[in-house]
């Protein structure tokens, strides 16, 4: 089974200012920055609501792997997901 979770071309600018509330919308673009500075990656969309900076490759003992990013955030309706 192939993970969802993988890197596209979706654009992390538009993502960011397709949030309709200015509050949030300014929150995204502080976040963005700060991860990219403490990071030093360029933002990149992972399976298209997920903005991730970096990436790792993991294994379970099961076998399974996959690719996530180092440090990222998204959207959850009205709340941001951060993950590390």
């Amino acid at each position: 089974m192939e993970n969802k979770t993988q890197p596209n071309e979706l654009s992390v600018t538009a993502f960011v200012e397709s949030i309709s509330d200015d509050v949030r919308r300014s929150d995204a673009t502080a976040i963005v920055r700060l991860m990219q500075t403490a990071t030093g990656e360029r933002p990149k969309m992972w399976a298209g609501s997920i903005v991730g900076f970096g990436s790792y490759h993991y294994t379970y003992d099961s076998g399974r792997e996959g690719d996530m990013p180092v440090i990222g955030f998204r959207r959850v309706r009205r709340r941001q997901f951060f993950m590390a």
